[in-house]
């Protein structure tokens, strides 16, 4: 299900999002899981915030910035604290990734 304008479509098996300038959006699925083991690859086409939210519930919807999200997310960022954990609309950050961690996805080179 999506939430907010990003664009998904699936492309030779991958999931491709496309998003919209300064608003958020979600990809979920209605689907309560127990345990599990997560995978992800990710190449971003330009800097920006992105990631993972686990155990997450769309809360609401800002006509400013697109739908709200309670829940722990997994940082994908090239430009900071890419591993990291964020529980949004509660703590912040619970747990910050390891050096090795920033240096998993490069900023994009302009040529």
């Amino acid at each position: 299900m999506t939430n907010g304008q990003e664009k998904w479509i699936v492309e030779d098996g991958t999931i491709v999002g496309e998003s919209t300038a300064g608003r958020y959006g979600y990809l979920t699925t209605e689907k309560t899981y127990g345990n599990f083991a997560l995978r992800v690859k990710f190449k971003p086409e330009t800097d920006g915030n992105s990631g993972v939210f686990t155990r997450s519930r769309i809360t609401g919807n800002s006509p400013q910035t697109g739908p709200d999200i309670e829940g722990m997310q997994i940082e994908v960022d090239p430009t900071r604290k890419t591993g990291s954990i964020y529980e949004s609309g509660h703590r912040g950050w619970v747990a910050l990734g390891t050096p090795a961690c920033e240096q998993a996805i490069r900023p994009r080179r302009v040529e």
